[in-house]
C-alpha cells in the first residue's frame, strides 16, 4: 500500500506537502504511510477515492475490478484547485535558510500557505526548466521596486546559476537572504537595485547565487 500511495503521487503529479494539507495531515505521517502502508482507518475512504483516477485497485493489492472503497466515489476527473490535472506542476512555495561563508542553503516548506504555484507544463518544458528546481519566494521590502514589490511571489530556477548582466537573482549575500539585479562594470559584478534609493553591492566571494527569478506574481498593476 506505501508502494501504491508513492507511485499515486507521482503520478498524480503532485508533491507530499500537498498531499498532507490535502488531507489535513502533517509531512511525516504521510512517508509513514509510504514507508509502513499503515494508514488511519478515517483516512483510507478519501485516500482511495482521491487516488481512483491513476491508480487500480490491483496496486493496492486487490483482484482486478474490485471497487477501491464500497461507497465512496472516486475523485472527478476536472480541475480543481487542489488537483489542477497532468498538464501543472506544483511548485512549493519555501523559505531559504541560509548562513554567512556557507556555498550552500537549505529550504524549509511554508505551512499554512496552503495551495502552491501551479505552473503549466509546457510552459516548463519550453524554457527547459526542470520542475525540481523551482521554489517560490515571497518578496520582503522595497528595494526591488518597481519591478518587485513586498509580499509579490517569485519563482526562482536553483539550476540557472551562471551570472548574467542585468538578470535577476536570489543570492546569499553574508548569510542574508536577497534579491538583486546584477550589473557587470568595469570587469566586476555588483548587486543592484532597481529602487535607487539602495545603494549598490559589491558580488564579492561570499555572493552566492541561489537561483535566477524566472517568474513573477504580483497584485500591482
Amino acid at each position: 500500500m506505501g508502494a501504491a500511495i508513492e507511485q499515486a503521487i507521482e503520478l498524480k503529479k503532485i508533491t507530499v506537502a500537498n498531499l498532507a494539507d490535502r488531507f489535513g495531515v502533517r509531512r511525516p505521517s504521510v512517508y509513514g504511510w509510504i514507508r509502513s502502508g499503515r494508514i488511519d482507518k478515517g483516512k483510507l475512504p478519501e485516500l482511495y477515492a482521491y487516488f481512483a483516477d491513476v491508480v487500480g485497485p490491483e496496486h493496492w493489492g486487490l483482484p482486478p475490478g474490485t471497487p477501491l472503497y464500497p461507497g465512496v466515489a472516486p475523485t472527478p476527473r476536472s480541475p480543481t484547485p487542489g488537483d489542477p490535472g497532468p498538464d501543472q506542476i506544483a511548485i512549493e512555495r519555501v523559505l531559504l535558510k541560509v548562513s554567512a561563508g556557507v556555498t550552500g542553503f537549505s529550504v524549509e516548506h511554508v505551512d499554512g500557505n496552503g495551495i502552491p504555484i501551479f505552473i503549466g507544463a509546457q510552459w516548463l518544458a519550453k524554457r527547459g526548466y526542470k520542475p525540481e528546481h523551482l521554489f517560490a519566494l515571497t518578496v520582503s521590502g522595497d528595494s526591488m521596486e518597481p519591478s518587485l514589490y513586498d509580499g509579490d511571489l517569485v519563482i526562482i530556477n536553483t539550476g540557472d546559476t551562471k551570472p548574467v548582466d542585468e538578470a535577476v537573482f536570489v543570492i546569499n549575500y553574508e548569510g542574508e537572504v536577497i534579491i538583486k539585479r546584477l550589473w557587470r562594470d568595469a570587469g566586476e559584478w555588483w548587486l543592484t537595485s532597481d529602487n535607487p534609493r539602495h545603494k549598490p553591492k559589491r558580488c564579492h566571494k561570499q555572493s552566492l547565487l541561489i537561483g535566477r527569478v524566472v517568474r513573477r506574481y504580483t497584485e500591482h498593476i
